[in-house]
Parts: C-alpha cells; structure tokens; sequence
C-alpha cells in the first residue's frame, strides 16, 4: 500500500512540472466597441425609455382604474345596504299589516259566529206580556206601589189582644 501512494504522488509530481513549464496562456485581446453595436445599444436604450413610459402610463391607467372600482365598489356597497334596509321595512309594514288583517278577520268571524247563533235562537223566542212590575224609570221609589193599598191590612203586624208586640 505504501508502494501504491508512492506512486501516486510521483505521477501527481510529473504533472505538477509539466503544467509549470508551460507557459501561461496570452490575455485575450481587448476588443473595441464598433459602431454597429453602439448604434444597437442606442436603439435599445431608446426602445427600453419607450417602454418605461408605456409602463408607467399603464400603471396610472390600473391605478385610476382600481380607485373607480373602489368607488364603484363603495356605491354597490351602500344601495344593496339600501335596498335590503327598504326590503326589511316592507316586510316587516307587510307582516303588521298582515297581523292587522288577521285580527279584523278574527273579530269579524266572532261577529259573525255571535249573529248567527242569535239568529238561530230567533225561532224558538216567545213573546210574552210585560211582568206587573211598572216601567217607571228612576222615580219607582218615591210612587206608591200597588201592593201597599191591596189586599193587605195597614196593622197586620201588630197583635193587640195578646201582651206581646209583633212587628
């Protein structure tokens, strides 16, 4: 094994030489703008500054843009807001009214129900005369009735013959 690194580091040696006595490759040359290429970076140059102010028109344009959609969005915002806050209202006019109607049915259902039931009680009412009670209005306590002049005595009450006073 030791023989096998020996070795290696002989050949590693022989071309550390070779590579040494060579002589270092010449710098390249330097090679001078031509006019054609100076009139190429010309053009590009102008056609980049072109671009940069179509961009720049195009970034005012979007920004324009997304401020109206902003008001745009704001404005959609506020009338559907609008509109639901109306739509609200109507239901709820719709349901009292609703609620309204339903209790002028009901009460004109019992009105009905109570007429009907009167009206069938109609066929089996008997006429008959006025009672011996007077119709006298509110003077009844200050007229005489009949029944203090009939058949009874004045001094029923009172028994004179036995020694005790009956009222």
């Amino acid at each position: 094994m030791k023989q096998e690194y020996r070795d290696e580091i002989s050949s590693l040696r022989q071309q550390l030489r070779a590579l040494q006595s060579k002589p270092a490759p010449a710098a390249p040359k330097p090679v001078g703008i031509t006019d054609e290429a100076k009139a190429y970076r010309a053009q590009t140059q102008s056609m980049l500054s072109q671009a940069e102010q179509i961009r720049s028109g195009y970034s005012a344009q979007l920004a324009s843009i997304a401020e109206r959609q902003k008001i745009y969005d704001q404005t959609m915002a506020s009338r559907s807001a609008a509109l639901t806050r109306q739509g609200e209202e109507q239901m709820a006019a719709l349901r009292s009214q609703s609620a309204k109607e339903r209790e002028t049915a009901a009460q004109e259902a019992a009105v009905r129900s109570a007429n009907q039931r009167r009206a069938e009680l109609a066929p089996r009412l008997q006429i008959q005369p006025a009672g011996e009670t007077p119709t006298t209005g509110g003077t009844q306590p200050f007229k005489r009735r009949r029944q203090q002049f009939g058949d009874t005595k004045p001094y029923g009450g009172l028994a004179i013959n036995s020694q005790t006073l009956n009222v």
